[in-house]
């Protein structure tokens, strides 16, 4: 068993095009980890439905975030995740 195992690496895909070289490259890291032992997943945002943060502070008072948007599934999953092991992919164009 790899000491790695059950450990998460998140990806953020920010690019609107799924296969164009931002994206490529987050797969290729993914893959690299995985390789490693890492669980990964990746987030894809251009399907979400979300708001950017309104700074209220309720998810530092108490939890979730009161805006009900899609992004109220991805918090969990970059909870879980390993900080050393999320990676964003974000095209500049």
């Amino acid at each position: 068993m790899s000491e790695n195992s059950g450990m998460l690496a998140a990806g953020i895909e920010g690019s609107p095009r799924r296969t164009g070289n931002s994206t490529a490259l987050l797969k290729a890291y993914l893959d690299g980890v995985a390789s490693v032992g890492f669980d990964t997943q990746s987030i894809y945002l251009n399907r979400l439905n979300y708001k950017g943060c309104q700074g209220c502070d309720q998810c530092v008072k108490e939890k979730p975030c009161k805006l009900d948007d899609d992004l109220n599934e991805v918090f969990p999953v970059l909870q879980r995740a390993d900080p050393q092991g999320d990676r964003s992919a974000l095209p500049r164009h």
